[in-house]
């Protein structure tokens, strides 16, 4: 089959849905699929303004890199950064051969569904849309959307996408009710839960990253990783890292040291190793290697 598949995000990008997306690219092409992958030039965190190729070949897919606005952490800047990603799918997606199916990652807020689905019906193809995020209601839970006529607008594209899809993949029941709430046919769901591969990711030491981190061989050692992103509720995390530490000090508790180790990166990474600096128990590091 000829596939394409949409991701905003692809590697060197090191957003998750990126990740993702191109492991079950390389899968696909491996089963003899020819699979194309339309997505954008790195912008998330630290590998915002990478140099990479506008096309090229990747394990057997073609990775087509759309041009797109500069993302900025303006309101109005981040939605012509999504809406410039959107018109560029749709664009290169009418100009490409004919896919036998789309598969699109709900990594766009706004306007990256729409734009998918659009583009399916032009084509006459299936599509299938995998959720990975709710818009518009994170945006909405984190105040970065107020209730109005832009939150309305969101949720009726976002809804419509999720409704007319072929097919809408779920990545936990959870978000069952969320597509009954929004009228999808039961019919046309599947749970898919994110993966990981059981032979490449497995326990090793953890002397390595202890050394990396400067932390004790005896440290218990509380670790997040991931994105330090506005969804991530880190500040808890910080506040119990402050109060362990404030017990230990004081001698409420005897015990071994207890370390908070934040792995990773995002919008909040500077904040975050700032308030880390006032916390001795609390180590920052960026991403790792795979």
């Amino acid at each position: 089959m000829n596939l394409l598949l949409v991701c905003q995000h692809h590697p060197p990008d090191p957003a998750p849905t990126g990740t993702l997306l191109a492991e079950l690219a390389r899968a696909l092409a491996a089963r003899g699929h020819a699979v194309t992958v339309l997505t954008g030039r790195p912008t998330y965190g630290e590998s915002r303004g990478i140099r990479v190729a506008r096309q090229e070949v990747v394990d057997g897919v073609r990775v087509v890199r759309l041009p797109m606005t500069r993302r900025t952490n303006g309101a109005f800047g981040r939605l012509v950064h999504y809406a410039s990603f959107a018109f560029s799918l749709l664009a290169a997606g009418l100009r490409g051969p004919k896919p036998d199916a789309i598969l699109t990652f709900s990594s766009t807020p706004l306007f990256g569904g729409i734009a998918s689905l659009a583009l399916a019906r032009l084509r006459r193809v299936p599509l299938v849309y995998v959720v990975q995020d709710v818009h518009p209601d994170i945006a909405l839970a984190l105040g970065l959307l107020s209730p109005g006529i832009a939150a309305r607008s969101a949720a009726f594209l976002e809804r419509a996408t999720w409704r007319a899809a072929t097919r809408l993949v779920l990545i936990g029941r959870d978000l069952e009710g969320v597509a009954r709430s929004r009228g999808v046919d039961p019919a046309r769901i599947a749970i898919v839960a994110n993966w990981a591969d059981l032979a490449r990711i497995r326990p090793i030491s953890g002397q390595a990253i202890r050394r990396a981190a400067n932390l004790e061989d005896d440290a218990f050692v509380v670790q997040y990783a991931g994105n330090f992103g506005r969804s991530q509720d880190l500040d808890s995390v910080l506040e119990a890292a402050r109060r362990v530490e404030q017990e230990t000090a004081s001698g409420a508790v005897a015990t071994r040291p207890v370390r908070f180790l934040f792995v990773g990166g995002g919008a909040r990474a500077a904040e975050l190793r700032a308030r880390a600096e006032s916390l001795p128990n609390v180590r920052v590091l960026g991403f790792q290697p795979a």
